[in-house]
């Protein structure tokens, strides 16, 4: 994700890939960095899925770099991932100013039309997770968007159900929060 609506449209779930901290914060980039390699190691591109395959059975994570598509090794936007940490932190009721990585997941993407929409968010705190764990926390995001078929906020209380039942993740580091549309999509305009 390079900017604003770089989303594509009609899949089950968008997940947010975020950092609360720049390259100066060894600890939360080091873990940041190994999320982004667990999800681009075992996750195919959008580019290179067949035109026959429906995007509605998969989950979207989106990662926002630094270039332009077709990149072959885009850099972290660690601005834009803080921009948008802020976002969700002033127009919901969560406080997301923990280091990160965080996942935040919406059933609708960001740049969704309907300004007066709120969002339905899941959302994973990775602060304290221990690296290894990682590989398990996309496996169960991949399982479970093509396990069930449902939709909207259900399949985001699967997926956080599936997560708390799979991983040692702590009640506080996982949890839901509403937001308006609105106030997400600025986040995106300079």
């Amino acid at each position: 994700m390079y900017s604003y609506g770089d989303e594509d449209h009609g899949y089950a779930t968008y997940s947010y890939v975020l950092v609360g901290r720049d390259e100066f914060n060894q600890d939360a980039i080091s873990l940041y960095l190994k999320l982004i390699s667990a999800i681009q190691g075992s996750t195919v591109e959008v580019l290179s899925l067949p035109n026959n395959v429906r995007a509605a059975n998969f989950n979207l994570f989106l990662i926002p770099a630094i270039g332009k598509k077709g990149d072959v090794s885009p850099e972290p936007n660690y601005e834009l991932s803080k921009l948008l940490l802020t976002a969700l932190s002033a127009s919901s009721p969560e406080n997301f100013d923990s280091p990160g990585p965080y996942i935040i997941t919406l059933y609708r993407p960001i740049s969704f039309r309907k300004q007066d929409d709120l969002a339905d968010i899941l959302y994973i705190d990775l602060t304290n997770l221990h690296p290894t764990a990682i590989p398990e926390v996309v496996s169960t995001y991949k399982r479970k968007i093509l396990e069930e078929n449902i939709s909207g906020i259900d399949k985001l209380r699967s997926i956080r159900l599936s997560i708390l039942n799979t991983l040692l993740i702590t009640e506080d580091s996982i949890g839901f929060a509403r937001a308006a549309y609105a106030e997400l999509r600025s986040a995106f305009f300079k």
